[in-house]
């Protein structure tokens, strides 16, 4: 995984440890960049420990990302027959959500875990609404749309004739705590005198910029949003009727990438809990693929380059920017960008 995507920071990270310093203050007076105050479980968190300088606070993060992974393989395994858990691992590998949060390290390995957790908590309702509370205070818009599509696909897809892949209640308690959660976040910077405003100031601002990526780069952007994990969809497709509602909801998915400047971070982790549930941990699904179809898209995932997109644009592993940064910081080899390095693998030359 680290070979084909590298390690590096989300660019508005100093960000992030900034409002780790006093998560109860809004120091930004520009409406369009204040969404990022909205992600505030993470940088709450940090602020509790004293994680408030950059690499404190990336670090934490790696440590959540690495919570995530390990909880999916542990959910893989403790849950299915060991065969259909090493080809979940394999799917896991081909989808964007498994990378984001260590080829854009930051928030999003809090946000993911806790979408595991509430994942894992299938059978207890309440537990994944808890969960739901702390997803609301740590990305909204990610949780609403990920869990409202996984709750309609599981109410709907024994109404096709499929198996009940997950219990649509519990994902459904997870969506009500995170309205909960959302709530509870206005009613904290309302106490503390904080006006923010959400996403919706930076779509606005920047909303003509975001339909011209899609529409000058749909196909690439379309491509990464599942990456190699458009096969595993090709291959569901042979459920017939009984996958229809699972296709609605992740095609319904879609139109987000138009309004998003890291287009396959968001649609991936917003896919998440959709793809978890009926692919990763749906033992009727994974029990009818054979040995040499996941033998196939393990080699494939093997050969094939990383493929991520971001303003519309494709971006490649970052493991030789990570090379070059170390050997810099230890023995003065190479040039480094002095200011703005979060950025430096990702400019256009």
């Amino acid at each position: 995984m680290f070979v084909k995507t590298g390690l590096w920071h989300i660019p508005n990270l100093d960000s992030s440890a900034r409002i780790a310093q006093n998560p109860f203050i809004l120091w930004e007076p520009r409406p369009s960049e204040q969404y990022i105050f909205t992600s505030w479980l993470g940088p709450f968190i940090a602020w509790s420990i004293g994680a408030t300088n950059e690499a404190l606070f990336l670090l934490l993060h790696l440590a959540f990302a690495l919570v995530f992974s390990a909880t999916v393989v542990w959910i893989a395994f403790s849950r299915l027959k060991e065969d259909q858990a090493r080809l979940a691992v394999i799917i896991f590998v081909c989808l964007p959500a498994s990378a984001n949060p260590y080829f854009w390290a930051g928030n999003d390995g809090l946000t993911l875990l806790l979408f595991a957790a509430a994942l894992a908590l299938r059978e207890r309702p309440l537990g994944a609404g808890t969960v739901g509370v702390l997803i609301g205070l740590q990305h909204f818009e990610q949780g609403l749309f990920g869990f409202a599509a996984l709750a309609a696909a599981s109410w709907a897809t024994p109404r096709f004739g499929g198996p009940t892949v997950f219990p649509w209640r519990s994902a459904a308690a997870t969506l009500v705590g995170i309205l909960l959660g959302k709530a509870l976040l206005t009613l904290i910077f309302k106490l503390n005198g904080m006006a923010v405003v959400g996403r919706e100031g930076w779509l606005w601002e920047y909303l003509p910029d975001m339909l011209a990526q899609f529409w000058f780069r749909s196909q690439y952007i379309l491509f990464t949003a599942l990456g190699l994990g458009w096969l595993v969809a090709v291959r569901y497709a042979d459920n017939g009727r009984a996958a229809l509602p699972f296709f609605v909801c992740l095609l319904g998915l879609m139109p987000l990438v138009m309004i998003v400047n890291d287009q396959t971070r968001v649609i991936g982790n917003v896919t998440f809990p959709l793809l978890f549930a009926f692919w990763l941990t749906n033992a009727h699904f994974l029990g009818g693929v054979g040995r040499r179809e996941a033998a196939a898209l393990l080699l494939i995932w093997l050969v094939v380059p990383w493929s991520w997109a971001f303003e519309g644009l494709p971006t490649w592993s970052v493991l030789p920017y990570d090379l070059v940064y170390v050997a810099n910081k230890l023995f003065g080899w190479f040039q480094v960008p002095d200011t703005f390095v979060s950025m430096w693998p990702f400019r256009r030359r």
